[in-house]
């Protein structure tokens, strides 16, 4: 409501009250003024209706009426301007318009009674006599008469003072007020529009541009944040950020999935309330209290990160308690992969060193013992040249092995083509034949061909390796079985060898791992052969799972992707 209806709304109040007030003070003044002017009337005619029916004496007629004190009853001859009798002894003399005035109450001032009263002049029928009835107004009427007069102008001048008062209250009321809505102007920096009347008008002008314009900013902030939010979601290193009080102000989805914890359970939360490895929750606080930054490589569930805490200087971020305690933000960085590959080729170094070392040592110690004629006899240095030219060939195996694995592990482009897979199986299989036959094992294919675009000697290279080892690890006159699926796409080769340990069958496709050492290298084996295939998969997507029990035998199944 603006100021200008609100002083009509006033006013119209003010102006109701002092009608309703002063309409009813004057219809009671006029019931009170009727009820004596009635009264007066009946006392006249009654006084006549018993001067008619009887002979009954003036004056005692006159003292016997009661309230005499507060009635001036005066009879006067017919003719004669003196009172006949007069209960109050005043000589009045007749009213000149006495007339005129018969039979009408008229107000006077009585001497007799001292008061205004009603005066009634009636006449007697059956005497020469008229009757002069005043009677002094009630209380109730003069109550009335001052209500109706005084207490109108009392009423009004009330009305106008609250219609006053109530204005200057209202505009007392909206300093406040205002004060607080151009404040939120200043936040907000909004422009009213269009021209204001009053101050109502004005204030809400304000709101609603100020309204405007803090809505723009919320949804501005909203999607400031959401912008935020997902620039933080994206990165795969996990962020948390702590403030002085240790209170979680900030973390992002990687560091959620890190650590298992729900986004609601986490936010505003103490820091050490959560389930976080001790070495991380003390840190945090080493660096909180020390202002000085932190780098450590922690273990979780597995896998390994780098971890860097450094202080936070922003006043969003101080202790509430302490000023000089600043927040903290922590950032992970998985360096699961580098660890382990760090770790392998530190292993693979020592055991490739270790691999071409012993046939190395082998094949010097045997052309020492023949350069320095130590072996002499022609049969004698015959098997050490062969001996020599057996470790030799080892050695050749094994760099050649691992030069496979450097070329599959640089992920390069490499020439593709269609190939049928049962042929090319077939073709491995031949080449494997005479090897198989030595040890009396037989080698079945079954199953409907169907093709995949692979490089012709990866493939040689996955299924050689398999069937070599089938072959190798078999019992005597043992056999493989290799099925071929077309709706699956999947070739599945099972034998009937030693079988592998369940403790040993997750660590199988590391490089020169090998379950019987002595038994592996007796068979030629590098240690290297299902470290190649597992790499070979990787890189076609090649889905490849293991079935192994002791002494029953070992299957592998080959899925190939569309």
């Amino acid at each position: 409501m603006d100021k200008k209806r609100f002083l009509i709304k006033n006013l119209i109040i003010s102006l109701t009250v002092f009608l309703v007030y002063w309409v009813t003070s004057v219809f009671f003044y006029g019931t009170s003024t009727r009820s004596d002017r009635n009264e007066t009337a009946m006392l006249a005619d009654n006084i006549v209706m018993r001067l008619d029916d009887g002979n009954e004496d003036i004056s005692t007629f006159c003292l016997a009426t009661k309230d005499s004190e507060f009635m001036h009853i005066t009879f006067y001859d017919v003719g004669i301007s003196s009172p006949t009798y007069d209960n109050h002894e005043t000589g009045l003399p007749v009213d000149p318009d006495f007339n005129s005035e018969r039979n009408v109450v008229t107000m006077k001032n009585d001497k007799a009674l001292k008061s205004d009263a009603f005066v009634i002049y009636r006449e007697c029928k059956k005497r020469t006599l008229v009757v002069r009835v005043a009677k002094a107004v009630s209380t109730g009427y003069v109550v009335a008469k001052n209500l109706a007069l005084y207490g109108s102008i009392v009423v009004f001048l009330l009305c106008a003072a609250a219609y006053v008062g109530s204005y200057f209250q209202f505009k007392r009321s909206l300093i406040p007020l205002k004060q607080q809505i151009l404040k939120l102007q200043e936040i907000t920096q909004a422009n009213p529009s269009g021209e204001y009347r009053d101050d109502i008008s004005y204030l809400a002008f304000i709101l609603r541009d100020s309204r405007h314009k803090l809505v723009k900013q919320l949804e501005e902030t909203r999607i400031s944040n959401q912008k935020l939010d997902f620039i933080l979601d994206s990165f795969s290193q996990g962020l948390v950020v702590l403030d002085g009080n240790y209170k979680v102000v900030m973390i992002n989805e990687a560091a959620l999935n890190i650590f298992n914890f729900e986004r609601e359970d986490v936010q505003g939360r103490h820091f050490d309330t959560l389930s976080t490895p001790p070495n991380i929750t003390s840190n945090f606080s080493m660096v909180i209290q020390m202002n000085k930054g932190i780098d450590f490589v922690e273990k979780i569930d597995g896998r390994y990160y780098q971890c860097v805490i450094n202080p936070i200087q922003y006043q969003w971020a101080k202790s509430i308690v302490k000023e000089d305690k600043s927040g903290a933000s922590l950032l992970m960085v998985d360096i699961t992969e580098d660890y382990n590959s760090s770790k392998m080729k530190k292993e693979f170094f020592a055991n490739a060193s270790h691999e071409l070392k012993s046939p190395l040592t082998t094949t010097i110690g045997y052309l020492q013992l023949i350069e320095n004629g130590t072996i002499s006899d022609e049969e004698e240095v015959n098997n050490a040249i062969n001996k020599c030219v057996a470790n030799s060939s080892r050695m050749n195996k094994i760099i050649s092995d691992m030069l496979t694995l450097s070329s599959l592990e640089r992920e390069s482009l490499r020439p593709v083509e269609e190939v049928d897979v049962y042929s090319l199986t077939e073709s491995v299989v031949d080449a494997l034949r005479f090897q198989a036959e030595e040890k009396g094992i037989s080698i079945e294919q079954t199953g409907e061909s169907f093709g995949f675009k692979i490089n012709a000697e990866d493939f040689d290279r996955l299924i050689k390796n398999i069937v070599e080892n089938a072959i190798k690890y078999n019992k005597e006159n043992g056999s493989v079985t290799i099925s071929f699926s077309r709706s699956d796409r999947t070739i599945v080769i099972k034998d009937t060898g030693i079988g592998i340990a369940s403790e040993n069958q997750a660590r199988i496709f590391e490089r020169f791992f090998r379950v019987d050492k002595a038994r592996s290298r007796k068979n030629g084996g590098t240690g290297l052969g299902l470290a190649i295939v597992k790499h070979i998969c990787n890189y076609y997507d090649i889905t490849l799972e293991l079935e192994s029990q002791l002494d029953v035998g070992t299957t592998f199944r080959i899925t190939f992707p569309e």
